[in-house]
């Protein structure tokens, strides 16, 4: 029988301790709650017009800057649910290569420190307070944009 060191057996039990609390979570409402699609996405009211989102990289004193173009969305610190036929009011969430680095309550970010190389930048808007993205006709308002750095080319 194999002999385990304190430190091993620690990492062990927290180990299947993490296992034990996902699986609960998982079968439990809170679980529901977690990875139910509406506590994910706002659904946008028929009423309310549909926003839309356009990016582009440009040039500044030698840093690429992400501008995003919107229709029928307003940035703000705060949200409420929009009346009928007025602007939603947001923010947006900025990912490179799939991880969420940021979220943006204005329609420019500078394009800092990227490494050299193939990027992925990809944006969503979503509402506050709790940062659910902007679902229209069953999809999230999400755009990707491939990014060649250090030239800045925007690639096909």
């Amino acid at each position: 029988m194999p002999r385990f060191e304190t430190a091993e057996l620690r990492a062990y039990l927290v180990l299947l301790l993490g296992f034990l609390v996902l699986v609960i979570l998982l079968r439990s409402d809170l679980g529901r709650y977690l990875f139910d699609e509406d506590s994910l996405f706002y659904k946008l009211p028929v009423s309310v017009p549909k926003p839309s989102l356009r990016l582009e990289v440009m040039q500044w004193g030698g840093s690429p800057i992400l501008r995003l173009h919107t229709e029928n969305f307003v940035f703000a610190d705060y949200c409420l649910p929009p009346q009928s036929g007025e602007p939603l009011l947001g923010h947006a969430h900025l990912y490179l290569n799939g991880r969420k680095q940021t979220s943006l309550y204005g329609p420019f970010i500078f394009l800092r420190d990227l490494p050299p190389g193939d990027h992925t930048l990809t944006v969503s808007l979503n509402v506050l307070p709790d940062h659910r993205a902007i679902m229209v006709d069953g999809l999230p308002v999400s755009t990707d944009l491939r990014l060649r750095l250090p030239a800045g080319e925007i690639l096909p």
